[in-house]
């Protein structure tokens, strides 16, 4: 896009060239001759003499061409997936997703594994604070957790969660759904409706009974 807006400021500015004719005889007349042919827009010239403006074509073909392999080269050095190429996402599976997020997901292991150490040295400083002031904190308890913004195939991490039912703890299980924050006050919530239904369900047969 650079390339076009300089080949259309280069177009304006192009050279004038006049065959058998002279504009001005000094550099003083030559700049104000330029000046009234700007502003008037009529150039006279004597007979069997010409003018004409020196300028390039730029290619437009070969600029998309040289565009498009500049964008891939970014995306691939980058190492980040073009989410608005059309065969990106198509029919993929979570599976074939996230190997198109590896080079990216690499990237982020290394970003999220400074900050945990950054985040550590601060609840250490936090720490020696409030050791100062006889309060104590278990630095310990304290785990940092990253939430990502992958997409993600629902469908396949519940058909995931059926396979590993009785092999895996509910919790862990829980923990695999995006949408679910906090797995504890989920399986919490879940305790407590099927404690609910069992009561719903004594009551029934107590009154038919």
């Amino acid at each position: 896009m650079a390339n076009r807006v300089n080949d259309k400021e280069q177009f304006i500015n192009s050279l004038l060239i006049m065959y058998g004719a002279k504009l001005a005889d000094g550099t003083d007349d030559a700049i104000r001759a330029m000046a009234l042919l700007r502003e008037a827009g009529l150039l006279e010239l004597p007979r069997e003499s010409k003018a004409e403006y020196i300028s390039q074509t730029l290619e437009e073909e070969s600029v998309e061409t040289l565009k498009k392999a500049l964008k891939n080269d970014i995306y691939t050095f980058s190492h980040v997936a073009n989410l608005t190429d059309e065969n990106f996402a198509g029919n993929s599976s979570g599976v074939a997703m996230e190997y198109k997020f590896l080079g990216l997901e690499m990237i982020t292991k290394t970003k999220q594994r400074f900050y945990i150490k950054g985040l550590k040295r601060r609840i250490l400083m936090f720490d020696n604070y409030l050791g100062i002031q006889s309060i104590k904190l278990n630095i310990n308890s304290i785990v940092p957790q990253f939430s990502r913004g992958l997409p993600k195939n629902i469908l396949e991490i519940s058909q995931i969660i059926s396979n590993l039912e009785g092999k895996v703890s509910t919790r862990q299980l829980i923990s695999l759904l995006p949408f679910i924050e906090d797995p504890d006050a989920e399986i919490e919530a879940l305790e407590k409706e099927k404690k609910n239904q069992r009561t719903e369900e004594w009551n029934f047969f107590q009154i038919q009974g």
